[in-house]
């Protein structure tokens, strides 16, 4: 809510932030990408901040174990 705030009062209610999944698990994110037929593959969530992804962070370990 306040950064939505923020961010609307600094662009005069033209941009509006939205976070749809801020309280969803990793694994209702998953599922609903899975269920709604979206590209998993192109989803990117690496720590390092690296391309490709390092395969060995904490978010890569969490979407490798999803992917199980």
């Amino acid at each position: 809510e306040m950064i939505n705030r923020a961010v609307a009062e600094h662009t005069d209610n033209t941009v509006q932030v939205v976070a749809p999944f801020i309280d969803w698990t990793k694994r209702d994110v998953f599922d609903y990408f899975l269920k709604a037929g979206l590209p998993i593959e192109q989803a990117y969530s690496c720590e390092q901040g690296v391309y490709p992804s390092c395969g060995s962070c904490a978010s890569c370990l969490d979407r490798k174990a999803l992917q199980c």
